[in-house]
């Protein structure tokens, strides 16, 4: 299996994503891991063994849109993200607030349509 890592902007995200669905690329996971700079996010995708990888950084402030627009069963890896790096939630809100990411981080997250991260 040969693979492919392409660094892109956060802006750009739903451009790419819109190619690979176009060219019938299938979405096999979206990863999120915290780093200095923010959050640095890849998702994957296959067509005939061939991995592409697009990665991205979103900064402390900076926002990512959500991609099950075109790829609908992305709300999983979504949820699992927002779950892992958002400690409670409230149901009732259009927006989510967390303070738990360190002493000066917090996450707000859009339900269904993006995550916004910033610092104070």
């Amino acid at each position: 299996m040969k693979q492919q890592f392409i660094t892109i902007r956060p802006e750009d995200l739903l451009e790419r994503v819109a190619r690979f669905k176009k060219e019938g690329c299938r979405l096999v996971q979206i990863l999120c891991t915290r780093t200095t700079e923010g959050f640095e996010l890849t998702y994957t995708f296959d067509k005939n063994y061939f991995l592409y990888h697009l990665r991205l950084t979103a900064a402390l402030g900076g926002s990512v849109m959500s991609i099950t627009s075109l790829y609908w069963y992305g709300f999983v890896w979504e949820n699992e993200i927002h779950d892992l790096f958002v400690a409670g939630t409230n149901l009732l809100d259009r927006y989510i607030m967390v303070d738990d990411i360190d002493d000066t981080c917090k996450i707000f997250a859009h339900v269904c349509f993006n995550i916004i991260f910033f610092c104070e």
